[in-house]
């Protein structure tokens, strides 16, 4: 039924009513009949209420031809043409006037009210036929143009490109997708540009054999991963789908373009970070191994220092422990970044944590840039995970010494801030009250407020290909959510980057439990200590060590000598000192067995590695 030119016959005269509806039944239609015009207008006004695909017993849809006599009761044909002319719905409906009055007047007057055509009774029935004949093939034509405008909508807010190309390979049409992701200007003409010349030379062949396939009609539709290059000359890596298609009659391909530079640029990303997780699982191990070269070092001076107590060498002798003691800090910083190890908050000095990481950022600074350091005194207190705060401040140094690849000046600040209301506007989040302040502000190139509104999103970077995860920002940001802290980017491009960071104040200045002086070690009296490392050198100087404090020390090179020396003479032993990483017997397994034993006796883990599994 929906396929049948529908005809809508309004006339008063039922003998002519019959013999039209008769005919146009022969000629296949779908005719409906009224016998004045408000019922006929009153009919087309619920009509074009309806669905569009009408369900059985409702209303067969708008018809696509109206016979209309001019002379009708009530309304007139003239009238209803005219109302139907000024409904924004029902106004490309053709409307042809049927008269007995073939005068010119009569003629003018529907061709105002907007008629497309008239017929004269007595009805011709071949010109009947001839016109309906024509009005279907306009109405078929008027269909097929609103679905290509229906179609060619949908393709130009597809999130895609989507491209045709002919057997020549010019491109017929391209979508606005396309023309973004290749970078083209909408005003030239698409029959000007070649499919060709958006192939990348390394990929060419392979995606013309693949157009070429599908010419062929060797597959319905292909799929292949390949690049293209835009206006400016740049990669652009898609994900291709080809499929042959009718395009203006001619037969044509249709080429839809997915960008991949996002899922490529995840997939680098998620490696990136995959080789972090590598280096620092490799750096507990390394840790591990530096941590024993260097204690030794340090134990064997700390005993010699005593020795030459008030001679010329104890000066150079102090040196060397502290330069030893520097490098083992260094690794014990090192590690905690590397493995993101989780720390508890606790009181902490500004002023300690900047000083500590002195170190670390004197040796990460290039030869050009000069690096300052400005603390206040006495420095502001914060509750904080130092572990966090040494990531955020590292992560904020590296980001800084990045942006002077040819040096500048690199300034870390620590100071206190007491903020009133119109201060603290200029920090989102912050309130009025006391806050601790890191500053980090370098000499580099800057950013643009675009890039200022989009730093601290996951994955965005500034940085080339290759040279940043475009996490740093974003760690930032979760550890000061974390502390309740807030920040403050300023920046101008060419003239350098400053972020101030604030965390809230404690009321606790430079805490004593920060404090850096050395305390005079507790004397043994003669107590028997069980030793247990696999390292000779590290159990022959931490022997020595303990001997010279007083102390008794038997050694054990592994867990199961430790544990079967502890068997031997239980209650003798006053402590147990074991390494954690050693080989047959390890030191979480040594102390699982000790508690079971001597739930009682005192054990000291020591490791070269921090965050090792079981430690806990």
């Amino acid at each position: 039924m929906n396929n049948l030119l529908r005809v809508m016959v309004v006339e008063d005269d039922a003998h002519w009513q019959d013999i039209i509806c008769q005919f146009l039944s022969r000629l296949e239609c779908d005719v409906k009949t009224f016998g004045d015009g408000a019922t006929a207008l009153d009919h087309l006004m619920q009509d074009k209420l309806a669905p569009a695909e009408p369900e059985p017993g409702r209303p067969h849809g708008l018809p696509d031809l109206i016979l209309m006599d001019v002379m009708l009761p009530g309304l007139d044909g003239f009238e209803v043409c005219r109302r139907i002319r000024l409904d924004e719905t029902l106004r490309e409906i053709p409307i042809i006037l049927v008269t007995a009055l073939n005068d010119r007047n009569t003629r003018l007057n529907g061709f105002r009210a907007g008629a497309d055509d008239f017929l004269t009774k007595p009805v011709d029935t071949e010109e009947l036929r001839l016109r309906v004949r024509n009005i279907a093939r306009l109405n078929r034509f008027r269909r097929l143009i609103a679905e290509r405008e229906r179609v060619a909508q949908i393709s130009e807010l597809a999130p895609d490109g989507i491209l045709i190309i002919d057997t020549d390979y010019c491109i017929k049409y391209q979508n606005l997708a396309a023309r973004s992701l290749l970078g083209h200007n909408s005003a030239l003409p698409v029959a000007s540009r070649q499919f060709r010349e958006l192939l990348h030379p390394l990929h060419c062949d392979q995606t013309l054999r693949l157009l070429q396939e599908a010419w062929d009609g060797s597959s319905g539709a292909t799929t292949c991963n390949t690049e293209l290059v835009d206006a400016q000359g740049q990669s652009v890596p898609v994900e291709l789908n080809i499929r042959p298609v009718v395009w203006e009659s001619q037969a044509c391909l249709q080429i839809h373009l997915h960008d991949l530079r996002d899922r490529r640029r995840l997939e680098s990303q998620f490696l990136r970070l995959q080789r972090l997780e590598a280096v620092g699982s490799m750096a507990a191990g390394i840790a591990h191994d530096f941590g024993n070269l260097l204690t030794p070092m340090i134990a064997g001076a700390d005993i010699l220092l005593n020795a030459l107590e008030g001679k010329p060498e104890q000066r150079l002798l102090q040196s060397t422990l502290n330069s030893a003691a520097r490098g083992a800090k260094l690794v014990e910083n090192l590690l905690a970044f590397t493995r993101g190890l989780d720390g508890s908050s606790q009181i902490v000095s500004l002023r300690y944590l900047v000083e500590e990481m002195r170190v670390i950022l004197r040796g990460t600074c290039g030869p050009g840039v000069d690096f300052r350091t400005q603390i206040c005194r006495p420095a502001p207190a914060v509750i904080a995970d130092p572990t966090e705060i040494h990531q955020l401040v590292m992560n904020l140094c590296v980001n800084a010494l990045d942006s002077m690849p040819e040096g500048g000046t690199l300034e870390l600040k620590v100071s206190e801030q007491n903020l009133d209301e119109m201060s603290a506007a200029h920090y989102p989040g912050a309130h009025p009250g006391q806050w601790a302040c890191i500053s980090v502000s370098d000499t580099g190139c800057g950013m643009t407020p675009d890039q200022l509104a989009h730093i601290f999103e996951p994955f965005y970077t500034t940085k080339p290909v290759g040279k940043g995860t475009g996490l740093g920002l974003f760690t930032v940001r979760n550890i000061l959510r974390k502390h309740n802290g807030v920040v403050r980017v300023l920046s101008e491009q060419g003239l350098g980057t400053t972020f101030e960071v604030l965390f809230p104040a404690h009321e606790d200045r430079d805490p004593a439990a920060h404090d850096q002086a050395s305390q005079e070690a507790s004397r043994g009296q003669g107590e028997l200590i069980l030793l247990v490392d696999d390292e000779a050198s590290n159990a022959m100087i931490l022997s020595a060590m303990l001997s010279c404090w007083g102390y008794r020390v038997v050694c054990a090179h592994d867990g199961a000598q430790g544990l079967a020396l502890f068997c031997k003479q239980p209650r003798d032993f006053r402590l147990i000192i074991t390494d954690l990483m050693m080989p047959f017997m390890d030191g979480v397994q040594l102390i699982h067995a000790l508690r079971r034993m001597a739930p009682e006796v005192k054990i000291i883990a020591s490791s070269g590695a921090l965050g090792l599994p079981g430690q806990k």
